[in-house]
């Protein structure tokens, strides 16, 4: 099983969440892959590294480390090709995660194939000013006059 881990490096976890889910995932006898980005912070741990896109072609599953926000990122990373995500809470609520960074071990039924896959909607947005602009969004898209921070 090929597992794209997607940290997301500014949470207080995620380096460690990140580390630690691909050792377990070696251990378990799957491959995890990560973008050569995450390379250098994750060292020389057995990670495979390439390209975000050619990496998600050949994943199975692909492993969002970090908040709700980084959940949504990579909902919209994979939308096109229809790949699980599994979520792992490295931040403080984690609605859309799965996985919390004590229960790492879970990763276990993963690998055997010990798991239910939910389908979720996805939002889409077109914005028709100009030449056009298409927007996709995992549980909401804000449409908005200015900053977010006013909401």
């Amino acid at each position: 099983m090929n597992v794209l881990i997607c940290p997301n490096l500014e949470k207080k976890e995620g380096l460690a969440c990140a580390r630690a889910a691909s050792e377990t995932l070696l251990r378990l006898g799957a491959t995890p892959m990560a973008d050569s980005a995450f390379g250098e912070a994750l060292g020389d741990l057995g990670v495979k590294l390439g390209g975000a896109g050619e990496l998600l072609s050949r994943s199975d599953v692909i492993m969002p480390i970090g908040g709700d926000g980084t959940v949504m990122r990579a909902a919209r990373f994979v939308a096109s090709s229809g790949k699980p995500i599994l979520a792992v809470n490295a931040g403080r609520v984690g609605f859309l995660t799965q996985v919390e960074m004590h229960e790492i071990e879970q990763l276990r039924r993963l690998v055997e194939g010990s798991y239910t896959v939910h389908d979720r909607m996805m939002l889409e947005a077109w914005l028709e000013q100009g030449s056009g602009r298409r927007y996709i969004g995992l549980n909401d898209i804000v449409i908005s006059r200015g900053d977010f921070d006013k909401i």
